[in-house]
């Protein structure tokens, strides 16, 4: 007999604390939501929703550095640069250097022609400390001379007037206030940049140091978010995978219970052996009545019978006597001989073989399988609590590899900082400033006295211009302008001699500066903001050293031997764009981090090998052959009833006549029969009248009560077999036969594969938990945990802003506002010489006058 043989392979999961599993409702997935403390959140189907995770650190670096208004003059200080070193990095020059084969007496005139801007401005600067002097000792002389240059004397123009003189003044006015303006905006300038760089430099101690900290604070940071991976998301994971095994009768037992029930349509055959029962006990009852009635009926027809029989004699004397008896009573003959109880179909056998299948238990045929069936969700969850405990161990094994995470982690921040005392650097880099602010103060004070010198002599220029302008004009008689325009030529006379005597100083200052802060500025900071030149200058050209195969000189640094090809620029601008550190240094590829290796649970512990780990039996249903008579009989029951043989004996009975006959008797008595009765008949139709409704009060309702009894369960029956006419019993009962036989050909093959079927889903529903799990733990170690940004806002703010932006823009600024200032000195004195004669108040004679 086919059956449920195999429920199938129950598997187990482990539970790092093991959990009862009996008093668990299998009907219900208890809890359906699960909701932890940081916020994560798994609904009844196990969709499990991480939140992001989260880094509490707050790091120094990252504000960027503000130079205020001066950005523009720094980089009118870089474009300077830029044309005056227009090439790229020496990157030849730095190879031969470092290979010993540079030559300087073979090198210099290459060297010199491919920077050839940078050694013209030095040159410039060089030939300006010679002759610039020289120049400045000969206009001295030329004044104290008198002759010609220094001459107080002014040639009468011909035919007089003053035009062209008038027009000469005004050019040389305004082209001397012009570079007197741009002069003064130097020397503010000089004040602006001098006090920069000692800003500058004095930030970088204190709380730009403190920056440092940010490498530690990332390397914390990123550790504590591992944290929350590998313990918080973690143990929410196993929290949901435990839920829904301890939940595995409801989640696994029940959808195969329901599936087999559905497909199978064993519920529609348990209900239709449930409605055969019910018919045969209907039956029963029915036949039962009409067994016991006909026992009823034996003795009371037979006394009925006899009484009948004797008063017949009586009726049949007065229709012979009185001629209009016979007339007024047509319904005179009550005797019928077909009245024979005894010919009664007995139902005694169909009785007692319907009595034996009810007592076998029609219900308790089923209720084994139905019991197995609907045990099969219990039975789950309490025979595979063994199992289920085992992989719940095995999941919890699981953590040792997520641990992995944070341990390597670790040991990179060991490998990176370990070594690295930052509380020591910060020190010896603070001493460094300190010292160097100490020194800085003496700089300063140095710049702020050129600042004040060119101030001075830009202030000279102003007064004098101002002084000559208002003191007179160009149609004054030379010899006649007043005392403020001689001294506004005075004063224009002592700015040249100042610049004379301080400028070759002030360009010995900016050439020195000019010559040390470009190239600083152009293969320094140019550098640091151009990554790609740093590639070139470890990869391209090797100038830290050689590499082996195919990596990059910083990924042979970090991962040695392991053929990384890991660019700084690359490095930098991932983390410039908030990537992480996994994805920037490459994790990966240098098998510091083996993501791919550390979410691969299955070699930890496998579900799907779980999956014949265990058995739950259910026994079918096992009813075909103890079921098979029954419903055959109950499917012949209807045509073994014989309707027509008790309607032909109780249809027509003496009960129903002589009620019949007695009505018309006492009709008959009541209407003064004629001829009048004489005593003997009157005696003998009111003794028949009394016998009659005596026997008819007694023994005829006992007859009638049992006739009707029988007519009801033949009603009953025939209502049960017959009804409704498209479904009566005998169809039912031939569908039940055919699914009862249909049924036990399919079942096991259904049930297996509903089984498989119910666990592919539940296999499939376990493994989404972990690969959510794993998901999540892959998307934040690629784009949440250890974001590198920080590093690269201090490399920003340490390099970028602080060193190059900051302190080399101040120094560069410092001297283009030096050279800006002593070129537009230079231009005053061409101008001013030649406006003084035109402030100075002149005589016709060439005697010699004193200034």
């Amino acid at each position: 007999m086919a059956a449920f043989k195999t429920l199938g392979a129950i598997f187990g999961l482990g539970l790092l604390v093991t959990l009862p599993v009996r008093g668990v409702d299998v009907n219900v997935l208890d809890p359906s939501e699960i909701i932890d403390s940081a916020g994560n959140v798994a609904d009844a189907n196990s969709n499990i929703i991480f939140v992001t995770v989260k880094n509490e650190h707050k790091f120094k670096a990252g504000e960027g550095g503000d130079v205020g208004g001066m950005g523009p003059f720094y980089d009118f200080a870089r474009s300077i640069i830029s044309t005056s070193l227009p090439g790229e990095f020496p990157f030849t020059w730095m190879t031969k250097v470092k290979d010993g084969t540079f030559d300087v007496g073979n090198d210099w005139e290459q060297i010199t022609t491919d920077y050839l801007g940078y050694t013209i401005a030095i040159a410039v600067g060089l030939i300006f400390l010679l002759v610039f002097p020289i120049v400045g000792f000969c206009f001295c002389c030329c004044r104290c001379c008198g002759k010609c240059g220094g001459r107080r004397v002014i040639t009468v123009p011909e035919n007089g007037g003053y035009g062209k003189v008038c027009a000469r003044r005004a050019a040389l006015i305004i082209c001397s206030s012009v570079v007197a303006a741009f002069a003064f905006t130097g020397s503010a300038l000089m004040f602006a940049t001098n006090e920069n760089l000692s800003e500058s430099i004095a930030n970088f101690g204190g709380e730009n140091l403190n920056k440092l900290d940010d490498v530690t604070d990332f390397f914390d940071s990123t550790i504590q978010q591992a944290d929350q991976i590998v313990n918080t998301n973690f143990n929410f994971t196993l929290a949901v995978l435990f839920r829904d095994l301890d939940n595995i009768g409801y989640l696994l037992g029940k959808p195969i219970k329901e599936n087999v029930i559905s497909r199978t349509g064993l519920m529609d055959t348990y209900n239709n052996i449930d409605n055969l029962d019910s018919d045969a006990q209907k039956l029963n009852t029915s036949l039962e009545t009409l067994t016991t009635e006909k026992a009823n009926l034996q003795k009371p027809s037979q006394n009925f019978s006899d009484v009948v029989d004797s008063v017949q004699k009586d009726i049949d004397k007065m229709a012979n006597e009185l001629p209009d008896f016979a007339s007024k009573c047509p319904n005179r003959v009550i005797t019928i001989t077909s009245f024979d109880v005894s010919a009664l179909p007995s139902e005694q056998n169909k009785s007692y073989i319907l009595n034996g299948f009810l007592k076998q238990g029609i219900r308790t045929m089923t209720q084994k399988s139905r019991d197995s069936l609907n045990a099969i969700p219990e039975r789950i969850q309490n025979e595979t609590a063994d199992k289920r405990q085992e992989l719940k161990d095995k999941a919890g094994n699981y953590s040792k590899d997520i641990q992995d995470l944070t341990k390597k982690l670790k040991n990179v921040k060991n490998d990176f900082v370990g070594n690295i005392d930052f509380d020591k650097l910060k020190s010896t880099a603070d001493d460094f400033i300190s010292t160097a602010v100490k020194y800085d103060k003496y700089r300063w004070y140095a710049g702020l006295a050129l600042a004040c010198i060119t101030l001075i002599i830009s202030l000279l220029l102003i007064l004098g211009l101002v002084c000559g302008f208002c003191g007179g004009n160009a149609f004054v008689d030379p010899t006649e302008r007043s005392s403020i325009s001689h001294h506004g030529g005075n004063l224009l006379t002592s700015a040249v001699m100042l610049t004379f005597l301080f400028g070759w100083f002030i360009m010995l200052i900016t050439t020195i500066l000019f010559a040390v802060g470009a190239p600083v500025e152009k293969f320094g900071c140019s550098s640091l903001k151009d990554l790609t030149v740093l590639d070139k200058i470890l990869d391209d050209y090797d100038l830290l050293g050689k590499k082996s195969g195919n990596a990059s000189w910083l990924g042979e640094q970090i991962y040695p031997g392991k053929g990384v090809n890991l660019k700084i620029s690359e490095v930098l601008k991932a983390c410039q764009n908030g990537e992480s550190a996994y994805t920037a240094l490459r994790m990966e590829q240098g098998n510091i981090i083996n993501l791919t290796e550390i979410t691969d649970y299955s070699k930890t512990f496998s579900i799907g090998e779980q999956l014949d780990n265990f058995n739950v039996g259910f026994d079918g249903l096992n009813i075909t052959s103890e079921l098979i008579p029954f419903i055959d009989f109950m499917a012949d029951f209807n045509s073994k009833m014989e309707y027509e043989q008790y309607h032909k004996i109780l249809g027509d009975n003496p009960v129903i006549r002589s009620r019949v006959f007695l009505g018309e008797l006492k009709a008959y008595l009541a209407q003064n029969p004629t001829p009048t009765l004489n005593a003997a008949q009157n005696a003998t139709l009111n003794n028949i009248n009394v016998t009659l409704e005596k026997h008819l009060e007694s023994t005829g309702v006992m007859i009638e009560s049992s006739i009707n009894k029988t007519y009801a369960a033949l009603l009953k029956i025939n209502t049960t077999t017959s009804e409704p006419t498209d479904n009566t019993l005998k169809i039912r009962s031939d569908k039940l036969k055919q699914n009862l036989t249909d049924t036990e050909k399919t079942l096991e093959s259904v049930t297996n594969s509903t089984f498989r079927e119910a666990v592919k889903d539940f296999e499939t529903r376990l493994k989404k938990i972990f690969d959510t799990f794993t998901a999540d733990v892959k998307t934040a170690v690629e784009k949440e945990i250890g974001i590198c940004k920080p590093l690269w806002n201090l490399f920003d703010d340490l390099l970028i802003n602080g060193a190059c932006d900051s302190a080399i823009g101040a120094l560069n600024g410092w001297w283009c506002a030096l050279g800006w200032t002593i070129f537009f000195l230079l231009l005053s004195i061409c101008s001013s010489v030649s406006l003084s004669k035109h402030f100075f108040k002149m005589r016709y004679s060439e005697e010699k006058l004193s200034v």
